[in-house]
């Protein structure tokens, strides 16, 4: 029997107490977030009353504090944003600010629209934390969350996954942070944001079906299908954007590779193409290492079957693992890599190796 859904929250509260693991690196450390609750029930307010928006009908939850705001030039500007962009920018912009009601920019987003946009957020974000009185609310749900977030990060530190991840990649970050806001329904992003002491990895999730309800342990739903996945992803991103010629170069894969494998349909940008299958791939190979071997495969078959080369750069990773030597960093390996992806697909046979 398929066993009943239970919300994030009420699964860290019964997570039992595990043993520390120490590990050579940083911790993952989980966090509350006051930006992020607030651009959350912006968010929720801005969705469709009728409940059509991405997150669902959340509004229910909400204090009537806020219900009664539904208008307010803050909650309209949320709407624009996630109409022009998506709840992720949304989300990401809460990490470039000091909290609420200060909201003070602290490293400014990479791209022009985006610091456009926080400029043009202070304001209204302080104004709604003052004519809703969130700051009370905070006082209340502040508490509630770190206790969630205390748990989850109890539970996250029984598996080496900053060891994972760096080990993997050959190459490290400063920090790693994971936030909940339970509030964006299916919420997964995250961002890279520089600090002193180098770049501070944070994910933001939030819930989603499945994570609790396919009979594996919380552990294992928090480790792989959030800390690898969106960690990886972020790490993935920075490796294909450093490298954009030679992604783009092989960019025809994706129209080989579905006609090899009788996949009709709308192709993905090329950038995308290669952050989803990379992020799959390098998702099931971290997963395989803590998790076993067979752990790997039923993740891109339950989970990824979109990404259509996701299963050869699985393959080919394992010859990167095998060769660490030659090839400290999944960098150092990537043109190799991207080479032998084509020669499984039935290119360069028999050409010299890049």
């Amino acid at each position: 029997m398929r066993a009943p859904r239970v919300p994030i929250p009420a699964v860290l509260a019964a997570a039992v107490a595990v043993t520390f693991l120490e590990a050579s690196g940083p911790a993952v450390r989980v966090v509350a977030s006051k930006n992020i609750e607030i651009f959350s029930v912006l968010a929720v307010l801005a969705q469709d009353q009728d409940g059509a928006g991405p997150s669902g009908d959340a509004s229910a939850g909400l204090p009537a504090r806020f219900l009664a705001h539904r208008d307010h030039p803050g909650v309209r500007m949320v709407r624009r944003l996630v109409h022009d962009r998506s709840r992720n920018s949304l989300m990401r912009l809460a990490l470039r600010l000091t909290d609420v009601p200060e909201a003070r920019a602290i490293d400014p987003p990479p791209s022009p629209f985006s610091r456009l946009v926080l400029r043009r957020t202070v304001t209204t974000l302080r104004d709604f934390h003052r004519v809703t009185g969130f700051e009370d609310y905070w006082r209340e749900r502040g508490p509630v969350l770190r206790d969630w977030a205390d748990r989850a990060e109890e539970v996250l530190a029984a598996v080496p996954v900053v060891d994972t991840l760096e080990g993997f990649f050959g190459a490290s970050k400063a920090e790693y942070r994971m936030v909940y806001a339970p509030l964006m329904t299916r919420l997964r992003t995250g961002d890279l944001r520089t600090i002193g002491a180098g770049e501070e990895a944070t994910v933001i999730f939030g819930p989603r079906d499945g994570l609790e309800d396919r009979g594996v342990p919380l552990e294992r739903g928090l480790v792989v299908d959030i800390a690898f996945l969106e960690f990886g992803r972020l790490w993935i991103t920075s490796i294909v954007d450093g490298h954009a010629a030679e992604f783009k170069k092989y960019a025809p894969l994706q129209k080989r590779a579905a006609a090899l494998k009788g996949r009709a349909g709308p192709r993905k940008p090329w950038r995308s193409f290669w952050i989803d299958n990379l992020t799959a791939a390098v998702q099931a190979r971290l997963a395989a290492t803590v998790y076993g071997s067979g752990v790997g495969p039923e993740l891109l078959t339950r989970y990824h079957g979109d990404d259509l080369v996701a299963p050869e750069l699985h393959a080919e990773l394992e010859v990167y693992e095998n060769s660490r030597v030659r090839y400290p960093t999944v960098e150092s390996f990537l043109r190799e890599l991207l080479f032998r992806l084509e020669s499984r697909l039935g290119g360069r046979r028999g050409k010299e190796r890049p």
